[in-house]
This record gives C-alpha cells, sequence and structure tokens, in this order.
C-alpha cells in the first residue's frame, strides 16, 4: 500500500461554530473583535528572539472591533488551544484508507515561552482602549533555552470577554510561531513577488542576505519589499554580487564551501540561486 501523506492545520478549536453557515451578523448594540492582521487571511506570524539579546519580548497581534465605540477600555480575553496535523493514508489507487490526527508536539508552553494570558500582566495589556476600535493582543514571549533548537508554535484564540462579543469564526485564532533561530518568513512563499526575484529559501541565502543587508530579513521586510519593487530589485543585485564573490572565491572552492549550496552538508544538493530573468 502506497502511503501519501498531508498536513495541515486541524482548526478543532471553531468547530463548534465552522458547522453552521455563516450569514453575517447584526452589529446594533453588539461589539465584536477579531483578529486583523496587516495581510488580509494571513494569520501566522513568526517571532525569533535571534535577531537581538533580550530575554523577552512582546509581540503584538492586531485585532478590531465592530460596533460601538465605548468611553472606557474594553478587556480583550484570549485562550492558548492545541494545534492538530492530520495525516491521510490512500491506497495505490489513491483512495482514501485512513486518516490520524496528533496533538502538535511542539506547542509552546505557557511560564516557558511566554506568560500565561490569565497572569495579571498579561491582562493588564489585553485592552481595546476608549474611544478605539483597533487593538492588539499582546503576546509577552520568553527566550527559554530550547528554543535554540526547536520553534514552538502558539496557537490564540480570541473568546468572549464581559465587554466583547466575537467576530465570524474564520478571524478568531492566530498562530505565533516563537523560536531562537534563523527561521524561514512565513511569507515569503505568499508573494508571487518575493519568488520571482529571491527563489527558493533556504537557510544558507538567508544568511547570505542577512550579511549583505547588515539587518534582520523578516517578514517585515519582505513586506516592504513587496510595497517598492525597485528596491528588491536593487537587493537582488546586491545579494547575487556577494553570492557570486562568494563562489569565486579560491578559499571557499579549495574548502568545498562554493559553490554555496542549499543543504551545505550535500554536495548534491542544488546551488543557492537568485533568479535572473526578472
Amino acid at each position: 500500500m502506497k502511503k501519501i501523506t498531508y498536513l495541515f492545520i486541524l482548526f478543532l478549536g471553531i468547530a463548534f461554530t465552522g458547522c453552521q453557515e455563516e450569514k453575517g451578523f447584526l452589529f446594533q448594540d453588539v461589539t465584536r473583535i477579531s483578529f486583523s492582521p496587516k495581510e488580509a487571511g494571513n494569520y501566522e506570524m513568526t517571532y525569533s528572539f535571534i535577531w537581538g539579546t533580550q530575554n523577552r519580548d512582546t509581540v503584538y497581534l492586531p485585532v478590531s472591533i465592530s460596533g460601538r465605540v465605548a468611553d472606557h477600555d474594553r478587556q480583550i480575553e484570549v485562550v492558548q488551544i492545541p494545534g492538530y496535523d492530520v495525516t491521510y493514508n490512500h491506497d495505490d489507487q489513491g483512495h482514501l484508507t485512513d486518516s490520524i490526527v496528533t496533538e502538535w508536539s511542539n506547542s509552546a508552553v505557557a511560564g516557558k515561552h511566554y506568560i500565561a494570558f490569565e497572569d495579571a500582566e498579561a491582562k493588564a495589556l489585553l485592552k481595546i482602549k476608549a474611544g478605539e476600535i483597533t487593538g492588539y493582543v499582546p503576546v509577552i514571549v520568553l527566550r527559554d533555552n530550547s528554543l535554540k533548537t526547536e520553534k514552538v508554535r502558539l496557537r490564540i484564540q480570541l473568546v468572549v470577554s464581559n465587554d466583547l462579543e466575537l467576530g465570524q469564526a474564520k478571524n478568531l485564532i492566530m498562530l505565533l510561531n516563537i523560536s531562537d533561530q534563523l527561521e524561514q518568513p512565513v511569507n515569503w512563499t505568499r508573494y508571487s513577488s518575493v519568488q520571482s526575484y529571491l527563489g527558493a529559501y533556504s537557510k544558507p541565502k538567508h544568511e547570505l542576505m542577512i550579511e549583505v543587508l547588515h539587518d534582520k530579513v523578516d517578514e517585515n521586510w519582505l513586506d516592504q519589499m513587496v510595497n517598492d519593487r525597485p528596491n528588491l530589485i536593487f537587493w537582488r543585485g546586491k545579494f547575487q554580487e556577494a553570492l557570486n564573490a562568494f563562489n569565486n572565491d579560491p578559499a571557499n572552492i579549495a574548502s568545498g564551501k562554493a559553490p554555496l549550496r542549499e543543504n551545505p552538508n550535500d554536495s548534491n544538493s542544488a546551488e543557492v540561486t537568485f533568479p535572473s530573468n526578472v
């Protein structure tokens, strides 16, 4: 039997609402809250401590409300929910034979990777300010040593508070990846222009880009480049120059480091390249 495996995130946390067709909300006298990511439909963010020396930081996940503006602060309530992988097994004809649901083994742990949302320090920050219709879910992340070898995933769900009802089910969950390593920006594969000018992602390519830029190459940088095509083309040229210099360095050639490969430990791995036909 041939086993073909597909993995995806199973959003069980909202199953109780997802089973019904949403027909829209009447907002009169009801204030509802939803996550409102900068890029529509992107409900995943990555934070890495690799860019700094601090042992804790705060990540701000944007939210917005639909309804009336208030003259007082309104409490936001969120909870951590588990994440799941689903493995589908198929026979030789491609027919589904079985499925297995497995809970993530790398879910973030409160008190270890982040400050628990029910902690007084966190609750004090979970507010929509008076007179505002937008705000943030601040997540206080902690630099645990385990993050140097494995990223963790924190699934955050908005829940009803004394002040706020919920928006549409599809807008109630965010995934925050927490790491202390170099991680692929989640929007690298989301923007066609990024792949057109920068090509496939690899860690050696990412490291080369950081060395050239002397700054972060993260989700925010990619967002800026997508909206500034001439600058993206300029930096693509600089990255290519640096790659050529590395590959033609006699010392790198003699040591076997050149040409730079997507997997430096595999001599058969594909070479790092930047597209030149666009």
